[in-house]
């Protein structure tokens, strides 16, 4: 009995493991999202002259803003903001799904000194968010990629959260459905 018992206690602890799912994969490398996060941002813009936009302008202690903003129905699908401060002139992307911002161009100083007479010279910053997860943010120096601090990526997030509840009144105000 005993040597029947124990491969028939084996075959069924086999045949129990079938019945699990199979492990989740790893999620995709950080530059194949940004990739993904980019190709949806222009697929995006793409789409922009079938859209409705409004524009408007906000002004911040030290900052002016001019934007343009597009709509799908009532949802906001992008932004584009203008803004001047002591710096000069300089543009922001903001990239808008259902679920919220995904993904953001943008321009800031840069953190290093070139030596140069007049104001910093800008550099370009690029965030990625998967949800409330941020895949990417950095801005890009002369000398590479370095990673955005959190006031930073608080800053992105709270001035594209105006600009949204800026525009999304504007297209109130035009009467739009």
């Amino acid at each position: 009995m005993r040597r029947l018992l124990i491969p028939l206690l084996l075959g069924l602890a086999g045949f129990a493991g079938c019945g699990r799912s199979p492990p989740t994969p790893p999620s995709p490398p950080a530059a194949a999202t940004a990739a993904d996060a980019h190709a949806r941002a222009q697929q995006l813009r793409a789409g922009l002259p079938g859209m409705k936009s409004v524009h408007g302008r906000r002004q911040w202690p030290g900052r002016a803003s001019a934007y343009q903003a597009y709509f799908e129905g009532r949802t906001l699908r992008y932004l584009e903001e203008t803004a001047t401060d002591a710096g000069g002139q300089f543009q922001n992307h903001y990239y808008f799904e259902a679920t919220g911002l995904f993904y953001y161009t943008g321009e800031q100083a840069a953190a290093a000194d070139s030596g140069a007479m007049g104001p910093a010279p800008r550099v370009p910053v690029i965030v990625e968010w998967r949800g409330a997860e941020v895949v990417r943010a950095v801005r890009i120096e002369h000398y590479g990629e370095v990673p955005l601090a959190a006031a930073e990526l608080a800053a992105i997030r709270r001035r594209a959260a105006e600009l949204a509840s800026a525009a999304s009144d504007e297209l109130t105000a035009t009467g739009a459905p």
